[in-house]
């Protein structure tokens, strides 16, 4: 079991607070007042119930602000997650959720119980949670009482039956005392039936005609009764004689009776036979799952796996449709940047080099062009000049003509736009294909970028149609809740299958005890011993018949069957005689009730029964408490006395370690318990410091928790034990701590001291 997360919406200090945990070992820092203990009982009363008791001997931690009480926690069991919520103090309400599933269990406190089992109240606080006030407590006791508490707590609910016990010997002390004089009512009783009987011998003794009467009658009625008794023997033996002829055939039976019992098995007992029947129709009535036998759990797993890789590949088409989408949104931006439906493809390295090198040439052409330009007109200005000033006109409209010439040819050529045709691209300026190379390879980029996604959305659409089929066993066509919902009814009948599962496993395993107890091996052969011990039912009831015509029969009588004549005149003799007798009672009895008239002696006598029978009464009842609270004693002795030996070794190897061997061993009586020191002295837990004396208790805790852990590794709780510590011992402490924690073992160590191992959650900082 693990504790994961603590939710508190009020509790003491704490509102609408959470606190996560983690396996190992975990310190809870926090000064004094800092919440500590809060959460520790907060922790303790979601899994066990609030403290509902008021006043000085209980805390109910109610919070001042406004709000729900209590909270809740979140728990591993078995590799599965529950919240658990406890709201309400004195009416409080508990839900069990298991977060996979998201199931709310219907019974809680049942489920709960199962979740902590075997873990109550009274068992985590006996060994998994403890404080500095039960270290207190253990320091305080005198050596019997602390052989009391190591009882209770290694025996949990003990205690009651300690008090019960107590009560019993403190009420059978109250009614009788050790001493004659002691006031109390069995000594007084007593007193007062002596008295009694001395009154009556006293008033017999003064009277003592009576007394020979009365010892008269008594033999007389005995007289009497003898003979009675003589004639009804002699009257039997005549009827016996007649009858044992006609017994001989039943004592013959009875023979055969005897050697066809010796040969049958002895009769399984009836108990166990009960029991063994009882699970037989247990396992025969269990209900017929209604899981789907293909629907495993590694099916729904899977399926569980299928719909989150479904959902991931839906919403991932949807991106890849945003993706290309925005892609093209891109490139139709570039193309309305050119005024074109489409941007042409970038051009190679070669062909922009060429292009660069035309451009080139044809900067070089312009250039020689505007020299050659200037050149043109000036001559033209030349000739034009000469033409108006000089004499020689004609040369100057020869040099005018020939410089005009040259200007307007280069100057043509200088006027040109240096046009290039290039495929693909509408325009033929060299500039302006070689500005749009960056947006070309841009939009070229936005192009393998589309093509990817497109890509990916055609791998998304197999991905999702390979799902969609490897889903349609739940029903084609469904929507993702459904299907979802679907999963989440298959898992819980899935649980409900596992939980019949398990405990149809109980009862075979059950019922292969209760055969093995019988020396069976199968419900076949129970079958068959069944039908054996009818038969020998069968054989024992017809020989308990015959027994019951044989029981008053001599059987030597019987095989001789013989008569005997004379005890004919044997019953009249003593008919004679039994005549005398009745007539000498007769005559006694009337003497008896004519003396008898006066009451005072029957008075002292009904006084003495009444005493007797009231003193009879309540010895009785003495002793049912004694011996009920030596039965009690007895019983825990014997419980302490099974499961110590083992915990005491454990606990003296803890104590070695945290006293660095200062002691080495732990003794136990049935008084007290003792500590033995590295010189082999034994000394009383009295003498010892406050701080070993905690070390002792702490030994002792270490030691049951680890026996316990051999089947259930439940959390531990120490808040602020180790106060009394010395550095090097606290040090040894958690060093121990932290090996429980590697075992497996979830440790929440409430201190107000850093320590430097384990994962610290600190409360100052809250």
């Amino acid at each position: 079991m693990l504790i994961k997360q603590a939710k508190i919406s009020g509790f003491g200090r704490w509102n609408q607070q959470s606190f996560d945990f983690v396996s190992g070992l975990q310190i809870i820092l926090g000064l004094n007042e800092a919440g500590k203990t809060t959460l520790h009982q907060f922790i303790t009363g979601v899994l066990f119930g609030y403290p509902q008791a008021r006043g000085n001997k209980a805390k109910t931690f109610e919070t001042e602000q406004q709000g729900a009480y209590g909270g809740s926690l979140i728990i591993q069991v078995d590799g599965h997650d529950y919240e658990i919520t406890r709201l309400g103090r004195t009416d409080s309400k508990l839900t069990v959720i298991e977060m996979t599933t998201e199931i709310e269990f219907p019974e809680p406190e049942d489920k709960l119980k199962t979740l902590l089992s075997p873990l109550t109240r009274e068992l985590f606080s006996a060994i998994f949670s403890f404080d500095q006030e039960e270290l207190l407590q253990i320091f305080s006791l005198r050596p019997d009482e602390f052989n009391d508490y190591l009882r209770n707590v290694a025996t949990p609910g003990a205690d009651e039956w300690t008090q019960v016990a107590e009560r019993l010997e403190k009420s059978a002390t109250n009614e009788m005392g050790t001493t004659k004089t002691a006031k109390r009512p069995i000594n007084l009783g007593l007193a007062q039936l002596d008295s009694a009987n001395q009154d009556y011998q006293r008033q017999v003794s003064e009277a003592p005609n009576l007394a020979r009467l009365e010892q008269s009658l008594t033999e007389a009625k005995e007289q009497v009764a003898k003979l009675n008794e003589q004639a009804k023997a002699i009257q039997a033996a005549n009827l016996h004689d007649s009858q044992l002829e006609a017994l001989i055939p039943v004592y013959q039976r009875r023979q055969a009776l005897e050697q066809q019992l010796k040969q049958q098995p002895a009769v399984m007992p009836k108990d166990l036979v009960t029991r063994a029947e009882q699970l037989v129709m247990a396992i025969d009535n269990q209900p017929t799952s209604t899981v789907n036998e293909g629907v495993d759990k590694a099916k729904l797993e899977q399926a569980n796996a299928d719909i989150d890789q479904l959902e991931r590949a839906i919403n991932g088409e949807q991106t890849q449709f945003d993706r290309i989408n925005d892609f093209k949104q891109q490139q139709h931006i570039l193309a309305a940047k050119y005024s074109v439906n489409e941007i042409p493809a970038p051009l190679t390295e070669q062909q922009l080099t060429q292009i660069k090198q035309t451009q080139a040439q044809q900067a070089t052409l312009q250039n020689r062009a505007k020299l050659l330009l200037g050149i043109g007109i000036a001559v033209a200005l030349i000739g034009l000049l000469i033409s108006f000033v000089g004499d020689q006109k004609a040369i100057g409209i020869i040099l005018l003509m020939i410089g005009v010439g040259v200007a307007i040819y280069f100057g043509r050529q200088k006027s040109g736009n240096q046009a290039i045709q290039v495929p693909g691209y509408a325009s033929d300026q060299v500039d302006e294909i070689v500005s749009m190379q960056p947006d070309a390879r841009q939009n070229e980029m936005y192009i393998n970028n589309i093509r990817n996604e497109e890509k990916k959305l055609t791998d998304l659409r197999a991905q999702k149609q390979n799902l969609t089929s490897r889903l349609d066993w739940l029903g084609e066509n469904l929507e993702m809740s459904a299907r979802k919902q679907k999963i989440a009814n298959l898992w819980a009948i899935q649980a409900q299958k596992q939980a019949k599962e398990v405990e149809n496993l109980q009862l075979q395993t059950q019922l292969q005890t209760a055969f093995s107890a019988l020396n069976v091996h199968d419900e076949q052969e129970f079958k068959e011993r069944k039908e054996q011990d009818l038969t020998t039912q069968t054989l024992q009831q017809e020989q308990k018949i015959v027994d019951e015509q044989l029981k008053d029969v001599d059987i030597q009588q019987l095989e001789a069957a013989s008569s005997q004549g004379p005890r004919q005149t044997q019953q009249s003799d003593l008919a004679e005689q039994l005549n005398q007798a009745q007539k000498v009672l007769a005559e006694l009895q009337y003497q008896w009730d004519k003396t008898a008239n006066d009451t005072t002696l029957l008075t002292s006598q009904q006084k003495l029964a009444d005493e007797t029978t009231r003193v009879k009464n309540e010895l009785q009842d003495y002793f049912v408490k004694k011996l009920a609270s030596h039965w009690i004693q007895a019983t825990l002795d014997h419980a302490i006395g099974e499961r110590l030996p083992t915990l005491m070794n454990a606990a003296g190897e803890f104590l070695t370690r945290l006293t660095a061997g200062r002691y080495t061993e732990l003794k136990y009586t049935k008084t007290l318990i003792r500590v033995k020191n590295e010189d082999g002295e034994i000394i009383n837990l009295i003498d010892l410091s406050k701080g070993t004396a905690e070390q002792i208790y702490v030994a002792l805790r270490l030691a049951f928790i680890q026996q316990m852990g051999v089947t259930n590794k439940f959390p531990v709780l120490i808040d602020d034990a180790l106060v009394d510590f010395d550095p090097a011992r606290r040090k040894v402490m958690l060093e121990i701590m932290q090996e429980f924690a590697d075992d497996g073992y979830q440790l929440l160590y409430f201190t107000a001291h850093p320590v430097q191992t384990g994962t610290t959650l600190d409360l100052n900082q809250l």
